[in-house]
């Protein structure tokens, strides 16, 4: 691989991060008014059946953005040369980005729990 396809592949891989970023984050927008909403006059088994859906598709979401971080840094390394300073990504930036969406979503989770338990 070319140095120009390495840095095009990370390039892509990062822009398809930031994709899996926006859906996580308008996952979490929607849950959040959901729940604000409607949350404390939702059944049990909504409440369930909401919770599940929203932690299947943030989780693959924020597994997608994690994942094609880690790639793109992959791919960063393997390139080298001509761009060494202008694109310094580490490693624990994949890490920091799942993580911040697995707090983010535990988070939603005690909203939802704080709205039902106050209505």
């Amino acid at each position: 691989m070319t140095t120009y396809e390495a840095y095009d592949l990370a390039q892509s891989l990062f822009s398809n991060s930031i994709s899996a970023i926006s859906v996580y984050l308008s996952l979490t927008f929607a849950y959040l008014a959901a729940a604000y909403f409607i949350g404390k006059d939702l059944s049990r088994m909504q409440v369930t059946t909401l919770n599940t859906i929203f932690l299947l598709f943030s989780g693959m979401s924020a597994w997608g953005a994690a994942a094609y971080t880690n790639a793109a840094i992959l791919a960063l390394d393997q390139a080298g040369t001509v761009l060494d300073g202008f694109y310094d990504a580490k490693p624990w930036v994949a890490t920091l980005i799942g993580a911040s969406c697995v707090v983010g979503t535990v988070m939603c989770l005690k909203f939802m729990w704080d709205v039902r338990k106050s209505g």
